[in-house]
């Protein structure tokens, strides 16, 4: 057929036609379908996520926001779908609010407090009434439109739901039970998506809510509203809250000249707070792995010092220092120590000694600044394996954060360790340790230094230094 045969028939169907339906007509009869749509690629979206990159948080939040914009379009049909726009809007807020959160240095707090746990039971809680509200406005719709009331696709939305919730609270896992439960979703969806299309075969108008903001101006703005909180979170939030205040003259200065003669590395040896030169007094011996350290790229090296509290050997102070040459302040930061007494491979013979203490440092404007660490724990619970020493005890945690514009920074940590042994001449005692430096804040989500080492994953914003030190009688 020629081509001007084309242009006949197209006139002549035209002319046949009494009218052309105005606009608001169509809008009115298709508004329907694309709600539906709508909805149900934002089921798919904030239901079955990738825990990839960034995917986990961003498939979700497009997911909550298209499911807000389809119950926008039918909050006016029925009461059901006005309930549903309700808790679209209460989850869109909450899943942006979690966006926000997982660009600052606090989202490993959140993570590990019961604010995320009552988060998660309060968004499960959320998309049951959803999907229940889904099926009663189903059925509603359907009533007007004088169709046989079903809607097996929600019904059994809410069930598969309930096993995937059930499932997961056993902490169950199986490969084939997965894909079996991705594919069942698969045709749920497909059965929503078909009552969507008997609603618009029956010709049913759905009459669109009236709004004041445009689809497109309202993604606009939430998208917007999340990416200056994700900045903001960068550029704030990426720090540990520090207590800096100006170093004080030290009152040990007789002591600090004894352990200096007996081979304390002098720039480490003015680090140390009164307290803890005290804590050496009497001591017989200082013992020090002071040389070339290597600093894996990183610009910070690792020393230990440990000083002989008694001549059998039998008592030490051990301390570690980092110091910072050419690194630079991007976010979190981590010194860990593993004591002999904490290593699985270790004798018997040491336990520890007195409390663990240690502070930070660093020069501003000709000022020395000090802070204890936001976090010393030296209970040493938990342990790791993936990390430079193997299976091991978590060992002793010292979180902190440097301020941009410092200089010179440095730090360490002490601890105390004895031995029981009867036989001294063959004692031997060792003190391993590592840093980790964060060298980019080029991460979603905000990982610490510390939740790095806990959990043992790989990340290209850190780097890990590492300093091993040992002494015989």
């Amino acid at each position: 057929m020629a081509d001007n045969e084309f242009d006949g028939l197209d006139r002549l169907i035209e002319d046949s036609l009494d009218f052309i339906p105005p606009d608001d007509v169509v809008d009115h009869v298709s508004a329907g379908k694309t709600a539906f749509d709508l909805i149900i690629a934002g089921l798919a979206l904030s239901t079955i996520t990738l825990d990839i990159l960034a995917l986990g948080y961003i498939l979700p939040l497009i997911g909550v926001v298209l499911l807000l914009l389809g119950f926008r379009r039918l909050r006016g049909e029925n009461g059901w779908f006005k309930a549903c726009f309700v808790i679209s809007a209460v989850r869109c807020f909450s899943v942006a609010a979690q966006c926000i959160i997982a660009a600052t240095v606090y989202h490993s707090t959140f993570m590990t407090t019961g604010a995320a746990d009552i988060t998660a039971q309060v968004s499960v809680i959320l998309v049951f009434a959803l999907i229940i509200c889904l099926r009663k406005g189903i059925l509603a719709t359907q009533d007007c439109a004088r169709l046989e009331p079903h809607a097996g696709g929600a019904t059994a939305l809410i069930i598969w739901y309930a096993v995937v919730c059930a499932l997961a609270l056993v902490k169950f896992e199986g490969l084939i039970l997965v894909a079996g439960l991705v594919i069942s979703f698969i045709f749920i969806l497909r059965s929503l998506a078909k009552l969507a299309r008997e609603l618009d075969e029956a010709s049913y108008a759905v009459h669109p809510s009236p709004v004041q903001v445009s689809d497109k101006a309202l993604c606009i703005t939430l998208f917007s509203l999340v990416i200056v909180g994700v900045v903001c979170g960068y550029v704030f939030l990426q720090r540990l809250p520090m207590q800096w205040q100006p170093e004080q003259e030290t009152q040990t200065t007789e002591l600090r000249r004894e352990l200096l003669e007996a081979g304390y590395p002098e720039r480490s040896l003015r680090d140390l707070s009164d307290k803890d030169v005290e804590m050496c007094r009497g001591f017989t011996a200082v013992c020090t792995n002071d040389g070339d350290q290597f600093d894996n790229g990183s610009g910070v090296t690792l020393m230990t010092v440990a000083v002989k509290l008694d001549e059998p050997g039998t008592r030490y102070r051990i301390f570690t220092h980092f110091e910072w040459h050419d690194a630079r302040s991007c976010g979190t930061e981590l010194l860990r120590v593993m004591p002999y007494y904490m290593r699985y491979d270790a004798r018997l013979d040491w336990s520890p000694d007195g409390e663990v203490t240690g502070r930070v440092l660093y020069d501003a404007d000709g000022t020395t600044m000090v802070s204890p660490y936001y976090k010393l724990d030296g209970s040493g619970t938990g342990s790791i394996s993936s990390s430079f020493f193997g299976t091991s005890s978590i060992g002793i945690l010292g979180s902190f954060s440097m301020p941009a514009d410092s200089e010179n920074q440095r730090g360490y940590i002490a601890y105390g360790t004895q031995s029981g042994a009867t036989q001294t001449d063959e004692l031997y005692i060792a003190s391993d340790a590592n840093y980790v430096h964060q060298y980019s804040v080029l991460q979603f989500p905000v990982q610490t230094a510390e939740e790095f080492v806990g959990t043992g994953s790989f990340s290209e914003s850190f780097v890990t230094v590492w300093d091993s030190f040992s002494v015989a009688n």
